[in-house]
């Protein structure tokens, strides 16, 4: 998926349980919510240095993930 760059916020649970692989996350978008990927078929996710807080159990049931890579900017993480 390859969201807009006019995107800014992204909604609880939306991409939860969606057969989706990979994401890239506009710079307009700050924060991730709770069980935003939850039960994807997401392999890999880099967060960009413009999200600084991703929500709790955001990578939940997500059993093909193989690597997340954060930047220095995030100030919350909750797995």
């Amino acid at each position: 998926i390859d969201l807009p760059d006019s995107v800014e916020q992204i909604g609880r649970r939306s991409f939860s349980a969606r057969g989706i692989t990979t994401i890239k996350i506009p710079k307009g978008v700050t924060s991730l919510p709770d069980k935003v990927f939850m039960a994807t078929c997401l392999k890999h996710i880099d967060i960009p240095d413009n999200v600084t807080s991703i929500g709790d159990e955001s990578f939940v049931g997500c059993k093909y993930l193989e690597s997340v890579v954060l930047h220095k900017y995030i100030t919350y993480f909750s797995l």
